[in-house]
């Protein structure tokens, strides 16, 4: 049986309710803050989105995009953009889709 391949993450789009990821590429709505995944070098998966998630510090500059989104002002809003993005990013080099030891001995990792 052949394992599907991770899904790929376009972006996620912050509202004033929360936040939607996104694996394909449809326009943001106009009250929303888009952390656009497809400008780095490597692919995005859930997996990585969800290790960077998984720290603290990027659940509050989540939590921060979703208060602007509200409409609260924030001089700050472009460090909490780059911190969720930068760490998703380093989660990537870190859990890259061809990692072998992430995959099971029939799809190529180890036995």
């Amino acid at each position: 049986m052949n394992a599907m391949p991770p899904c790929v993450l376009t972006s996620v789009d912050v509202f004033a309710h929360g936040a939607e990821i996104r694996w394909r590429s449809l326009p943001p709505a106009p009250e929303a803050i888009r952390i656009d995944f497809t400008g780095g070098p490597l692919p995005i998966t859930a997996a990585n989105l969800a290790a960077a998630i998984g720290q603290r510090h990027v659940r509050q500059a989540i939590a921060s995009l979703i208060a602007i989104a509200s409409g609260e002002p924030d001089d700050d809003w472009h460090l909490h953009y780059t911190t969720v993005s930068h760490v998703v990013a380093r989660q990537a080099r870190v859990y890259p889709l061809n990692r072998p030891d992430l995959r099971r001995p029939e799809e190529g990792g180890p036995s």
